[in-house]
């Protein structure tokens, strides 16, 4: 179950849908958040920063005020992915002593006009792993989830690179830890820079290659025959929330940018409440 509003084209609906572009997402007033359980973490979701640090800074702030247990950053920290931008990000993100994890965005995949090096190598060197899981669970100290209650698995993909998309290590283990929560009961969270779904926006993974096109219908195959509740994606400068066309209960949320520049909404980043039931509350908050 989500608390959100959904976004439509609708003469009915501009109105609701306008203020939520101005104002951020609401909760759904027909939802009874008790009907969801108990919260177990609040996570900040930020995205294309762009070497806007102030605005960065600031969504970490705003974080640490609303109590968030942990930052996912969803990739874009740079503008071509030089070691200086990255380090510049890096550093504000560590001075918050906030808990984060990051996976690239495109930006970051940028080549380089001199050698034709690829800058991921940047990120990699400055932040590490370009994909990983994190695993709400019973040994995760930090949160309150019992043995009555389904563990709740947080995949970061890479899926950023306009060339290669993932390569088949990533692949296999991606269909790794759907397998893995499926066998064990546990409700799974995808979270990735490049969108894979929405119904009017084209800036989605494969919208320029037929390769990627491809592989992103088999993530959206892969991921809808998984006990996945919801994909989460940035890139587009502009934030949504939508119901998959094909799964029921399967939500494509598209956080907004920290950036102003080619931004048509005010700079912003989406809180996501946890609940131990497997229920998701989404709060946008705008700067």
């Amino acid at each position: 179950m989500l608390l959100r509003i959904i976004t439509t084209t609708t003469l009915l609906s501009l109105l609701i849908y306008v203020s939520a572009q101005i104002f951020g997402f609401k909760t759904d007033p027909g939802i009874n958040p008790d009907s969801l359980g108990n919260p177990i973490a609040k996570i900040a979701v930020l995205s294309d920063s762009h070497n806007s640090l102030e605005n960065l800074q600031k969504s970490l702030d705003i974080a640490k005020e609303k109590n968030v247990d942990f930052a996912i950053v969803l990739g874009d920290l740079s503008n071509v992915g030089t070691k200086s931008e990255l380090q510049q990000a890096k550093k504000i993100l560590d001075q918050s002593n906030l808990s984060y994890y990051i996976i690239p965005g495109d930006h970051e995949y940028y080549i380089s006009e001199w050698d034709g090096s690829s800058m991921i190598e940047n990120f990699k060197e400055i932040f590490g792993s370009r994909y990983q899981k994190i695993l709400l669970d019973l040994e995760s100290f930090r949160f309150k989830i019992t043995t009555s209650h389904p563990a709740i698995r947080l995949v970061l993909l890479d899926n950023a690179s306009t060339t290669a998309g993932l390569d088949d290590n990533q692949l296999y283990w991606f269909m790794d830890q759907l397998t893995q929560a499926k066998f064990r009961g546990e409700i799974v969270y995808v979270f990735a820079h490049n969108p894979l779904y929405h119904p009017t926006n084209t800036r989605v993974m494969g919208q320029k290659s037929s390769h990627l096109k491809a592989q992103a219908q088999t993530l959206l195959k892969l991921i809808r025959n998984a006990p996945v509740k919801i994909f989460v994606g940035g890139d587009q400068h502009f934030s949504s929330i939508n119901q998959d066309p094909k799964k029921e209960g399967l939500d494509h949320l598209v956080v907004g940018a920290l950036s102003s520049e080619r931004n048509l909404q005010s700079p912003r980043f989406s809180i996501l409440t946890v609940f131990d039931l497997g229920g998701l509350k989404i709060d946008e908050v705008v700067l």
